[in-house]
């Protein structure tokens, strides 16, 4: 097993954490020894250095050097406070949480108007059509509560810390 894969199989199963002080002596060791240097990944015709941060519980941060700066690729979660990870999900998700609502907003609004057919006349509307707009009606609305569901989460999460 490399390197950068015991630094990821520890991030991804144990937080970071080491497993035995085994571990831990030969892991700080080669990491020192490199300067964080732990690999690289490729994406096409692209290559980017992987480094890792520790301390002497395990791996603190993954980073990978890119084009643009350095992308976190973990940080160890510690209890009441967010990630990085975590804050870049939790303005994703308030983005389309906003959008999926007024998506959902906007479809009521021209399933009432008769505008879901373009007919302008809700007379028209087939059993199949009502059917149809129901059924994606119920998944979008699992998509905007599960999105809510988890910027609660975060919220939760962040206000700890305040």
């Amino acid at each position: 097993m490399s390197l950068a894969q015991s630094v990821f199989s520890l991030a991804k199963s144990n937080n970071g954490f080491f497993k035995s002080t085994k571990q831990a002596d030969f892991l700080i060791s080669k990491i020192n020894s490199l300067e964080g240097f732990v690999g690289t990944v490729t994406s096409g015709y692209n290559s980017c250095a992987i480094f890792a941060e520790n301390d002497d519980k395990g791996i603190t941060k993954i980073t990978k050097s890119t084009k643009k700066g350095q992308v976190v690729m973990f940080e160890r979660k510690v209890e009441g406070t967010l990630t990085v990870l975590e804050i870049k999900e939790l303005k994703k998700l308030k983005r389309a949480y906003k959008n999926l609502t007024a998506d959902f907003n906007e479809r009521v609004e021209g399933f009432k108007s008769g505008k879901y057919n373009g007919s302008m006349d809700v007379t028209t509307y087939t059993v199949d059509m009502i059917v149809r707009y129901n059924e994606q009606n119920e998944i979008k609305q699992l998509a905007i509560s599960r999105a809510k569901k988890r910027i609660v989460e975060l919220e939760k999460i962040n206000n700890l810390n305040k």
